[in-house]
């Protein structure tokens, strides 16, 4: 069967209430336009609650008909970097298998070492994708790329680099050399590790090449 798009990957830690979950589903149509994947990750030996959540969900998708595989698996909580390794190993496999468009890490519950054994874990088996933490009333929630949790501290050419495009956002790259003094192929090369970093947005418009800071840009200015 042909869909739409390649399918999305959700990883999720589970804990009492399953609102965050299918908020998520609801936000991003999984399931609706390809064979989309959830990966539910819980503590071993869990509050018979986290199960219900995980019965719940089932329903949900059922209900709905939505074309979505679930996986649901227990993690050890008390030998930290066993469990850690776990979700890595997990990762890797899955991600093989399903090949995602997009991941995104949805950190709604669960108990706090569980969930820092997700990050540990999805880090490690090199995921990229956003991670989404929703507001305690669903009324908004913030996300990252998942590469900023791999981030190093911008030198201090690039912080330089970054404070102009944060004063002029859509500035052209042409504007961008002339304003900083230096050659295109060396501002070309600073632009390409400021996007990777996930601090710039890269768009070329008709003839234009034109550069915008992202959210996360503003972590290494001090708070301008």
């Amino acid at each position: 069967m042909e869909y739409e798009r390649k399918p999305i990957l959700l990883i999720c830690s589970v804990g009492f209430d399953e609102r965050f979950i299918v908020r998520t589903i609801v936000d991003f149509r999984l399931g609706i336009k390809s064979r989309d994947g959830i990966i539910l990750f819980l503590p071993r030996d869990a509050d018979p609650r986290s199960y219900g959540v995980i019965n719940r969900i089932e329903d949900f998708i059922r209900s709905y008909k939505l074309n979505i595989e679930l996986f649901s698996y227990e993690i050890d909580i008390d030998d930290f970097w066993k469990g850690a390794g776990r979700v890595r190993k997990i990762l890797e496999e899955i991600l093989d298998r399903i090949g995602p468009e997009m991941v995104y890490v949805m950190l709604g519950g669960g108990m706090r070492l569980l969930i820092l054994e997700i990050l540990i874990g999805t880090v490690a088996a090199g995921v990229r994708g956003e991670i989404i933490v929703y507001k305690e009333d669903l009324t908004g929630k913030s996300s990252f790329p998942i590469n900023i949790l791999r981030m190093e501290k911008p030198s201090t050419s690039l912080i330089q680099l970054l404070e102009k495009i944060v004063e002029k956002p859509g500035i052209s790259f042409s504007e961008l050399s002339d304003l900083l003094k230096i050659s295109k192929s060396t501002l070309h090369k600073r632009l390409r590790t400021l996007q990777h970093m996930g601090l710039v947005s890269i768009e070329k418009i008709g003839k234009s090449v034109r550069i915008s800071p992202l959210p996360y840009a503003h972590f290494w200015l001090d708070g301008k």
